[in-house]
């Protein structure tokens, strides 16, 4: 499981997931998946 903080401003929305520890790797399919609205 990821923790992340959902965050918005100006319309747009983020996602901020702390990866300081360099232990999260995500493919560009699993980010766009993640990014997906609905």
């Amino acid at each position: 499981m990821i923790n992340f903080t959902k965050m918005h401003g100006l319309g747009n929305d983020f996602m901020v997931i702390d990866n300081t520890s360099g232990s999260i790797t995500l493919s560009a399919e699993q980010i766009i998946t993640l990014a997906h609205r609905h």
